[in-house]
């Protein structure tokens, strides 16, 4: 399974120490021996797994269906399914969903991309890089980057460092330090637009 063996670890942390008179593990990508030839050290931040007798390091984390679980991680999280409603997905180095997130938390230092981002209310997002989706719906996203919704924004608050930008955005509030970009703002049947 995927998240069989899941353990963070920063680069230089010591991740495991081989006795000799154990079991043979080959020792993969991401890893390192020490000095002792006996403890095994990361060379970067990342998850270890153990898979067919090899100890690995992976920077990233993909998930191929639902994402139910939280994660909370000090690399980059990719996935081609949706993030559930109530899941906590943290990755120091970014994520990428290329399906829906739901009534979620996102929070990452890097960049954020999610297909669309159906938040009923009460979805966050937080975002060291940049946030770009195709549709938001009912979420609040805070950014120190700029903010691109390439369709749709709806119901939402959108905070952005550098810009933002939305084909339409309807029924929420944006606040952007350089520049705001939209190609239709508001619409007669949805609540105030600021």
């Amino acid at each position: 399974t995927e998240l069989e063996y899941f353990k963070n670890v920063v680069s230089g942390q010591l991740v495991i120490r081989i006795d000799n008179s154990a079991k043979r593990l080959s020792i993969g990508k991401g890893l390192y021996h020490g000095h002792d030839n006996i403890s095994v050290f990361a060379s970067e931040s990342g998850r270890v797994s153990l898979e067919n007798g090899e100890i690995r390091l992976d920077s990233t984390i993909h998930f191929t269906n639902a994402l139910r679980e939280s994660i909370d991680f000090v690399g980059r999280v990719e996935g081609d399914g949706d993030v559930a409603d109530g899941v906590s997905l943290r990755a120091v180095k970014g994520i990428g969903v290329r399906g829906e997130a739901g009534a979620c938390e996102l929070k990452s230092e890097g960049d954020i991309e999610v297909v669309r981002l159906n938040g009923k209310g009460r979805a966050f997002v937080r975002c060291g890089g940049n946030f770009t989706c195709e549709f938001i719906y009912g979420a609040k996203v805070e950014a120190r980057g700029s903010v691109n919704v390439k369709k749709e924004a709806l119901d939402s608050e959108i905070k952005a460092a550098a810009s933002f930008t939305a084909s339409i955005f309807s029924g929420g509030s944006c606040i952007a330090l350089n520049k705001i970009e939209l190609g239709r703002a508001g619409s007669s049947n949805a609540p105030g637009t600021s």
